[in-house]
């Protein structure tokens, strides 16, 4: 509680002129979970997982979707050689001029790259695309979603576009990563298990799909990154955050220009040391 007054005493002294304001909300973004990022790391966090495993499974989903998406988007602004990097022999045989016409149409085109597999019935491709926050993709993985949670994903695949309900199917997915203590062996557990558990993660490391290239260093440094935000003192770290988030909403707390940069110094250097309790 001290250092949340500490804090509000600080920028209670300074005057309303937001165009000219330090953005305290984006300095505290980076040491606070967003709502969606919370409700993953609350469910986590009941099911037993591991700090290293819950910040490794964060990284994972949080590098693909920033827990934002939670329902597949279409391809139809998507160019064509991406398209086919993404998807392979699925759309192998479409000429561009066919492909190209094929993405305009969203039911179509995910009929035609995911129906007929994995449980999908031939025109279930569109019923069953990625939804929740990590992606859950095909029939077959929404009925493992229903046995693991008791939740009826299968009839009411939209409930995956609800958060609460994201972050159980996600917990239930990862349960295996679980009890993992280090960092980067959870990590690659758990980016294996989303890529698809068949394959070790040294095939995806040595795999040249742009999807694993780009992926998974961006995935390893945001699994850092939830590392050390899931490490602080997350009551004084939420309390600190609402408080300023309300206020810099209603105008009622800006800070001034402070023409003494030794001023702003501290201030960081105060929220670094809110971080670490």
């Amino acid at each position: 509680m001290k250092y949340i007054l500490t804090i509000i005493f600080i920028l209670v002294s300074y005057s309303a002129n937001f165009a000219e304001s330090v953005n305290i909300k984006q300095k505290i973004d980076h040491i606070m979970l967003n709502r969606n990022e919370q409700i993953v790391f609350d469910q986590l966090t009941k099911d037993g997982y591991t700090r290293e495993a819950a910040a490794a499974v964060m990284g994972v989903v949080g590098g693909e979707s920033g827990f934002q998406t939670l329902k597949e988007i279409g391809y139809n602004t998507t160019s064509n050689d991406r398209i086919r990097a993404i998807f392979g022999d699925r759309v192998s045989g479409y000429s561009d001029t066919a492909l190209t016409a094929l993405k305009q149409n969203y039911n179509d085109f995910f009929n035609a790259v995911y129906g007929g597999k994995y449980g999908n019935g031939p025109d279930e491709g569109a019923k069953y695309v990625g939804r929740g926050f990590n992606g859950i993709t095909f029939k077959g993985n929404y009925v493992a979603a229903k046995n693991a949670t008791g939740i009826d994903f299968v009839n009411k695949p939209e409930l995956l576009e609800r958060p609460e309900y994201a972050a159980k199917a996600l917990s239930a997915y990862f349960k295996m990563i679980k009890d993992i203590k280090e960092l980067e062996p959870a990590f690659q557990e758990a980016y294996r298990n989303n890529a698809g558990p068949a394959n070790s993660f040294a095939f995806y490391a040595a795999n040249q799909n742009p999807v694993n290239v780009v992926g998974i260093p961006l995935k390893r440094k945001k699994a850092q990154e939830y590392y050390e935000k899931i490490g602080g003192s997350s009551t004084a770290k939420k309390a600190l955050f609402f408080f300023l988030y309300d206020c810099s909403n209603n105008s009622v707390l800006v800070s001034k220009t402070v023409q003494d940069k030794k001023e702003i110094e501290n201030l960081n250097s105060f929220l670094i040391t809110l971080n670490s309790k």
